[in-house]
């Protein structure tokens, strides 16, 4: 039961920590250089296709979780000032890359 509280206890602290640090990064208007840093790794689209092939392969960017969690905090704050293109696909909730091939086959038969 100690190691748990002990646990606990280091999780609100950190927590806590995050938290403080974010909001200190918003209120002097500094982001860190590190936290536009990634590390972009091969992922294998499909276990079962050539493997030497490049198109058989996307990029995944490795980012600092720090960096995640601000992003978080970012969102939560002012998500609902943010928007986005209508034509613009990617990284988008409820888009897919058929609703850009559908966009893209009406505007180029019009």
């Amino acid at each position: 039961m100690e190691s748990r509280m002990k646990m606990l206890c280091m999780l609100v602290l950190i927590w806590q920590f995050t938290c403080v640090c974010c909001l200190m990064l918003c209120y002097y208007a500094f982001v860190p250089d590190d936290f536009r840093f990634g590390i972009i790794k091969p992922l294998l689209k499909n276990k079962h296709g050539d493997q030497s092939k490049a198109e058989m392969y996307r990029g995944i960017t490795l980012t600092p979780v720090i960096s995640k969690l601000f992003e978080s905090v970012l969102l939560s704050l002012y998500g609902s000032f943010l928007y986005s293109d209508h034509l613009q696909f990617g990284f988008k909730a409820n888009s897919s890359c058929n609703d850009a091939m559908f966009t893209f086959i009406e505007s180029a038969a019009y």
